[in-house]
């Protein structure tokens, strides 16, 4: 990046790390993020940042610190669904390609377009490319490992700041963040609609903070943020931080957010402990995960615990759900009913024995939405390319562990949570999800930067290679 001047780069990539944070603070307060006009306000304003730091790099003849031709498969893959939307959507009804679909009686149903609804295909088509370019975004400011660990500090306290907002609005007449609720009364929901996006959300805030504990305490390795020292109040803020998440993530009595949230916690203790801390630092680190349990499950979990006697009952009425969105997929296996389209698909389908005074938007399933919107194919894309930058944290996880133990760990709640919802599918956990992803990536490139640094030693004539801002 000749001709930039590294305070210059620090300062734009720092304040691009800060425009990203915010975002990720700000879309849960506006319903999730899940409105069309926010997944069009949130798909601009990400293509503007975009847009505005590509003008600042070209202008100083730099380059991007993680180029997509890094990530070829994913690359390909999210370029091969945006067409498939794209081609969803267009009215090809003038050049014979027509769809007929058919309702449940089989009465048959004929769109100028392959899919149900073309509009919300295109929207879906928007937000696919705003997410790409937010994680595109995210690993040029993780790049550089003292930010990425800033990062994962900053997340922790934006999402115990919506825990405190969500317990707030919960004890404070119970609304939606000055918002009249429609739904899940007593439930904390924070700025979301639907309790179980917002533990969701809280999960994902648990599993950050978690590794960012860990990274403070650790004695295995050397701490580049200096934070290591006792006297320093980040590691009582960490703990405070995670106490109040905690709680909201039990005041919102989503029964398999908490499952999905300890399930994330476990694999983020697994792989970010690493070799045993000190005495001191593992005895803390054990008051501060009983406390995470027992404290928060005590005063907030009453309501959960009333609810797990209703597993059964719920888990009947799932089943005949899923038995119909079956029933979508098996009639258009490869094609779908268009990406976004569920809402306005699933009624020719609904019937007894699911209940017709609900109205169905949601396969209440993210694998099984995806399917039914985009064919079998189509639909495995996106799980497709999140598992693969999974396995890319998998493989760096030995330059980034704490970084990637919570990017393993939000994965594994949010994929282990999608099975029975749709938490994934709100803005604001995409969001994080991928901010998360990007600061346990970045790791594998940084082995890439060393070997090529190792490849292009300086008695060669080249320049030598270190951690760029």
């Amino acid at each position: 990046m000749s001709g930039y001047p590294p305070s210059r780069r620090n300062r734009l990539n720092d304040a691009l790390a800060i425009i990203l944070v915010l975002l990720v603070g700000a879309a849960p307060l506006l319903l999730g993020g899940n409105r069309p006009i926010l997944w069009l306000a949130g798909s601009a304003l990400i293509g503007l940042i975009a847009l505005s730091y590509a003008m600042l790099l070209l202008a100083s003849r730099g380059v991007l610190r993680v180029q997509p031709r890094q990530v070829p498969l994913e690359a390909a893959l999210v370029a091969v669904l945006s067409v498939f939307l794209l081609l969803q959507a267009l009215p090809l009804a003038n050049l014979g390609f027509g769809s007929g679909f058919r309702t449940v009686d089989g009465s048959p149903l004929w769109a100028p377009a392959f899919s149900l609804a073309p509009g919300e295909t295109l929207l879906m088509l928007v937000r696919t490319l705003g997410y790409a370019l937010f994680f595109v975004l995210a690993l040029q400011v993780a790049a550089n490992r003292r930010r990425a660990r800033l990062i994962l500090v900053a997340l922790t306290l934006v999402v115990s700041f919506q825990a405190l907002v969500g317990l707030l609005a919960l004890g404070f007449g119970d609304t939606m963040v000055g918002l009249p609720k429609t739904a899940y009364f007593g439930s904390a929901t924070g700025g979301f609609v639907n309790r179980n996006s917002f533990a969701d959300f809280m999960a994902m805030g648990l599993v950050a903070g978690v590794a960012a504990l860990i990274g403070v305490l650790a004695a295995d390795e050397n701490d580049s943020l200096g934070l290591s020292d006792f006297a320093h109040p980040l590691p009582a803020l960490l703990i405070l931080c995670l106490l109040t998440m905690g709680a909201a993530l039990f005041a919102s009595h989503s029964r398999m957010g908490s499952v999905s949230a300890l399930a994330g916690i476990a694999v983020t203790l697994g792989l970010g402990l690493g070799k045993p801390p000190t005495a001191r630092n593992r005895a803390l680190l054990a008051i501060a995960g009983a406390c995470l349990l027992a404290f928060p499950l005590i005063l907030f979990g009453g309501g959960l615990i009333e609810r797990l006697g209703g597993v059964e009952a719920a888990g009947d009425v799932r089943a005949s759900l899923y038995a119909q969105v079956a029933g979508m997929i098996a009639s258009r296996p490869f094609s779908g009913y268009g990406g976004g389209s569920f809402a306005l698909a699933f009624p020719l389908f609904h019937a007894p024995p699911v209940s017709t005074d609900v109205v169905w938007d949601k396969a209440h399933s993210t694998y099984l939405g995806l399917w039914a919107d985009l064919g079998i194919v189509f639909g495995s894309l996106p799980p497709l390319v999140l598992a693969l930058i999974g396995c890319r944290v998998w493989r760096g996880r030995a330059r980034a562990r704490r970084e990637a133990a919570a990017a393993l760990g939000a994965l594994c709640a949010m994929a282990l949570h999608a099975t029975v919802d749709f938490g994934m599918e709100m803005t604001a956990n995409v969001y994080l999800l991928l901010a998360l992803l990007a600061i346990g990536c970045a790791g594998s490139f940084r082995r890439q930067q060393r070997a090529e640094r190792e490849s292009h030693p300086q008695g060669s004539g080249a320049q030598p290679l270190r951690e760029l801002p």
